[in-house]
């Protein structure tokens, strides 16, 4: 009620609305849904949930760097762990170890998964009187290599009375020399001519320095061997070999004695208590028969 005793109660405002249908109840909507049991929203702005997103996003990536950082260290001290500080060299009475490795430049200081194994032997197989009989990596960091001093075998006579003295694989250790040093040797190869530190039969590759390296192993793994002073390759056909106890044997062509050892071993030690005095046994290349004529 007014002042002026109206009753005003259910007249409308200015804006034609009445009082009771601007303000509905709670539950009820302007447009009649019932919204009574719904809760107030409790949701987060936008702008929050960029925010999360952008923390979330900056730790996946801080993880993924810690991670990556991590793992590079690892490879770092492990890389590290693996550089080569020691270097054994066995084998030689010849060389010590600090000379074989100053004279063939392996060193220290590099991993160990950058060594080549052939690259070592062919270092080491550089100097005269060596070879390398094996190489092996000790993970993590040394390597060991084992060698052998390659010892004179046989000495080449020269046509002007000097000689080459050469391994039993024909390796050139010296030249000039004025004796053969009591080793076996090698008459009649004229017209052939050689290096120091290389092979005779890789260096001139023909039938008689093959043949004569492939007979000095023959000899050099049979029982004849230390009975053998002298092989004469003068003659094409014939090989010669002059042995103690006024001995020789006859075997044929030069790239067919080395197959006629064994035969000639067994001869000779048939021979060797019957005609103490020596004798001449002439092998056949594919025959185990001999001739054989001895001294007078």
């Amino acid at each position: 009620r007014e002042k002026d005793g109206l009753d005003t109660s259910s007249t409308e405002d200015a804006s034609g609305i009445s009082e009771a249908r601007r303000a509905p109840r709670r539950g009820h909507e302007a447009d009649g849904l019932d919204t009574s049991s719904a809760k107030d929203a409790r949701g987060i702005s936008h702008e929050a949930r960029r925010r999360r997103q952008m923390l979330r996003d900056a730790l996946r990536i801080g993880s993924v760097l810690l991670v990556i950082a991590l793992l590079a260290v690892c490879v770092f001290f492990l890389f590290r762990a693996t550089i080569v500080d020691k270097i054994t060299v066995t084998g030689s009475s010849v060389y010590g170890e600090a000379q074989i490795l100053s004279q063939s430049g392996v060193r220290t200081g590099k991993s160990i998964l950058f060594y080549s194994e052939q690259e070592i032997r062919d270092d080491i197989n550089s100097i005269p009187d060596l070879r390398v009989v094996s190489v092996s990596k000790q993970y993590p960091n040394s390597i060991s290599v084992v060698v052998a001093d390659i010892t004179a075998y046989a000495a080449i006579l020269s046509p002007n009375g000097v000689y080459t003295l050469i391994s039993d694989e024909g390796y050139v250790l010296s030249m000039g020399e004025s004796t053969d040093h009591g080793l076996i040797r090698i008459e009649g190869m004229t017209g052939v001519g050689f290096a120091l530190n290389t092979y005779i039969d890789k260096q001139n590759n023909t039938i008689r320095t093959v043949g004569t390296v492939r007979l000095l192993q023959a000899i050099e793994a049979s029982p004849i061997e230390p009975h053998v002073r002298s092989i004469d390759l003068a003659s094409s056909q014939y090989v010669t070999l002059s042995l103690d106890n006024d001995y020789t044997i006859v075997l044929g062509a030069i790239s067919t004695a080395p197959e006629c050892i064994e035969t000639a071993c067994e001869a000779y030690e048939r021979f060797l208590p019957v005609y103490p005095a020596g004798g001449t046994i002439q092998v056949f290349r594919g025959s185990t028969g001999v001739d054989f004529t001895p001294n007078k």
